[in-house]
């Protein structure tokens, strides 16, 4: 070190931190020799700086670096422990909801959502076209679109134990290419038996492995935006039934059925495109949802069991009743004097209207004053008595009216099932409760259209569908409110159970990360 310096600088040596220091001295080794300044007196200078070393040499010595070394250790201790308890109370769904990959799965969840219903709901569109290519009855043709859409919720429980061993991506993409199969085979059948197997058991097997996955998804992506975000995805489902009818009815012009359904087996392969891009959920997020669950079985108790079935009878319920809708909506269509055309147009504001009902609930059911289970289930009141009113539409402009309000209701309804079951059950049970859902609406889409077309061919006459289908919703919107003044009046012990639950589950959780906090000090001193 050189002795001009320390004149010019007497604090630069003796503060700095042994590493600047060393660096330092490389620096000085490393420059250019320069001549040294003119100093009248070097004693003088060294007398001038020698009480400053001996100062600092008595600082050491008494253990003043000693305890300011202690006072930074205890500091970053208490940094540590801060930070850890914050992270502690912090959820684990905090570092991937709302934002980022999220997005990413919300559009290929409304991707999913469009080739799934969009499909299946041009069912009317082929159910004309096999009645006419195969000669059979009404009830036998019904029975390829009811296995079709019933099992494409039936599967639900499957899909979602196969979704929770093997993940989202794998079942999606496996779903999607088994739906693309059946209609691959379907291309090719000679009689309705063969597309019992292909049409409505493979179609409906893949579209419940993609579907169930899609919609549970959305719903563990997103936390603060889950009712905008399910909305935004069950938009796909609104969009799909108003494109697809049109499509196919063309592409059924210009190749035949056999050509539009290779089409749409070329359509459906995209839903494994939109599978890839299901990302797996951070293992932190599995842990923390598989500890809310155990949490929730625990504190299953009789009202909370009661209030599952009812939910799930009111969803049986009303798919056995507004599955005849599309079923057999273009042969009512028909009756009123529309061509196959002109019915497939009005399929076409089905979907508009339910598409534009999903956008306006999804800004609506954010809204703290609107209680989603009693507008879910007035939904569902609705759903019944527009379907009975189509006794009455003896005109091309009232069919096309009720289609419309009925493809409004049937948009709020699906839109908030997601949310209300997440309310009702929570969001630990999403992923079960779904699989119950679909479940429960494809055995009621396997019983209803049956019993319907049974009713058609016996009466020749729509009647008594359209008021069987009435009346079953109905019945399920009437059980539903029983399953809200449950959910609205939780018994006192039930609250204290749990409660007392989870203290247990945040005490052990809290102990578990101030251990982790000691073994980091531990290593940092």
């Amino acid at each position: 070190m050189d002795i001009n310096q320390l004149y010019e600088h007497p604090f630069k040596y003796l503060l700095v931190p042994d590493e600047e220091r060393a660096e330092g001295k490389r620096q000085d080794a490393g420059a250019s020799e320069e001549p040294a300044p003119y100093v009248e007196d070097e004693k003088a200078v060294r007398r001038h700086t020698a009480p400053l070393l001996e100062k600092r040499q008595a600082t050491a010595s008494n253990g003043v670096s000693a305890s300011v070394r202690e006072k930074r250790v205890s500091g970053e201790k208490a940094a540590l422990r801060e930070k850890t308890m914050e992270e502690a109370e912090k959820p684990a769904s905090a570092t991937y909801t709302d934002h980022g990959w999220a997005w990413a799965i919300l559009a290929a969840s409304f991707f999913v959502n469009m080739l799934v219903l969009g499909i299946s709901n041009s069912f009317s569109v082929y159910y004309t076209v096999f009645l006419r290519t195969f000669g059979k009855s009404k009830s036998a043709t019904t029975w390829i679109g009811s296995l079709h859409v019933g099992l494409t919720f039936f599967v639900g429980p499957v899909a979602s134990i196969l979704a929770r061993k093997y993940g989202f991506r794998f079942v999606t993409m496996l779903g999607g290419f088994i739906a693309a199969l059946g209609l691959f085979i379907s291309c090719w059948a000679t009689n309705v038996y063969v597309l019992y197997f292909s049409y409505g058991f493979l179609i409906g097997v893949g579209f419940g492995l993609a579907y169930t996955p899609s919609l549970v998804i959305v719903g563990l992506y997103f936390e603060k935006h889950r009712v905008l975000a399910t909305a935004f995805a069950f938009t796909g489902g609104g969009l799909g039934p108003t494109l697809f009818p049109i499509f196919f009815s063309a592409v059924i012009r210009r190749y035949g059925w056999r050509g539009s359904l290779l089409v749409n087996c070329g359509v459906c392969l995209n839903i494994m495109v939109a599978g890839a891009i299901y990302r797996p959920l951070p293992v932190a997020a599995q842990q923390e949802l598989a500890r809310r669950a155990a949490r929730g079985h625990k504190s299953m108790a009789p009202r909370m069991k009661a209030k599952l079935l009812l939910h799930l009878a009111n969803i049986v319920l009303w798919s056995m009743g507004v599955t005849v809708y599309f079923v057999m909506i273009i042969e009512i269509a028909k009756s009123c004097g529309m061509t196959i055309r002109e019915a497939a147009k009005t399929v076409m504001l089905f979907g508009i209207t339910t598409t534009i009902s999903r956008v306006v609930t999804a800004f609506v059911a954010r809204m703290e004053w609107v209680n989603r289970p009693v507008w879910y289930n007035i939904s569902t009141i609705i759903h019944g008595l527009v379907t009975t009113s189509f006794l009455f539409a003896k005109s091309k402009l009232t069919f096309s009216i009720l289609s419309g309000v009925f493809g409004w209701f049937y948009g709020i309804k699906f839109c908030v099932l997601t949310a209300v079951s997440a309310e009702l059950f929570g969001v630990e049970n999403l992923l079960a409760v779904a699989g119950l859902n679909a479940f429960s609406a494809g055995l009621g889409c396997i019983i209803g259209p049956p019993i319907a077309g049974a009713m058609l061919d016996a009466t020749g006459s729509f009647t008594g569908p359209l008021v069987f289908t009435g009346v079953v919703t109905t019945i399920g919107g009437i059980l539903y409110f029983v399953a809200i003044y449950l959910h609205m009046q939780p018994a006192k012990e039930e609250k204290a159970v749990e409660e007392k639950e989870r203290e247990m589950e945040d005490l052990a959780h809290i102990r578990k990360s101030l251990l982790l906090e000691m073994t980091t000090s531990r290593q940092s001193i």
